[in-house]
């Protein structure tokens, strides 16, 4: 299994992304950092600052509380010279508390449009057949809590087959309200692949951003 590309939604687990600077002859473009900065779309993750880490080579982080699929834009002076997908897995329950009978129905979100997920009810445990995710990166589970459903604390888990596991906890017993997203991500690891872009930079310059993986 390729190494799980996703992050968690909690605003804390980040990508650490890296990319190098070079001008239109192909050297170092180095004390650029003041120059970089970035947008995201949709709006909602944040971009840190931009630190120089070896002469021409950018690092920043990528985090974000709210699940879902983004695009992160880097500009040089306002222009952009490249982008990255990223996504934020999250899990979001309609309530906290289920009564036996009672329909379960919860939210894996924040996966790849596409991507397979297992999801699996921890206890006993209960797994589901793999589903796609829908082109919004959510996939639903709607299940009909049996009536001698086992009574206490139990734990759903998304397994997406490129972004990883994120899981979330349940009570079995008097009804209730709550919403919950976050979990955990196993093995984290960077994005594979990189997009260049070439722009021009005023009359004579030209700079662009290669993403880096490590």
């Amino acid at each position: 299994m390729a190494t799980p590309q996703g992050r968690l939604a909690n605003g804390v687990d980040a990508y650490t992304l890296s990319g190098s600077l070079v001008d239109s002859a192909g050297h170092p473009l180095v004390g650029a950092a003041a120059r970089l900065s970035a947008s995201v779309a949709p709006a909602g993750p944040e971009v840190s600052g931009f630190t120089e880490v070896r002469p021409g080579v950018y690092s920043y982080a990528v985090t974000s509380a709210k699940p879902g699929n983004y695009t992160v834009s880097i500009l040089f002076d306002g222009m952009v010279i490249g982008t990255t997908p990223v996504n934020f897995i999250g899990v979001s329950l309609g309530q906290r508390t289920f009564a036996p009978g009672q329909a379960l129905i919860i939210d894996g979100m924040g996966f790849l449009p596409g991507e397979m997920v297992t999801v699996t009810i921890n206890s006993s445990p209960l797994v589901f057949a793999p589903v796609a995710a829908d082109v919004n990166g959510v996939v639903r589970v709607r299940y009909q809590l049996p009536d001698d459903f086992e009574l206490g604390a139990h734990s759903i888990t998304f397994a997406g087959a490129r972004s990883g596991s994120v899981s979330a906890s349940f009570i079995v017993g008097t009804s209730g309200t709550s919403v919950e997203t976050g979990g955990s991500v196993n093995q984290i690891g960077l994005l594979p692949g990189l997009l260049v872009v070439l722009l021009g930079v005023g009359a004579a310059a030209a700079v662009r951003m290669r993403r880096q993986i490590g």
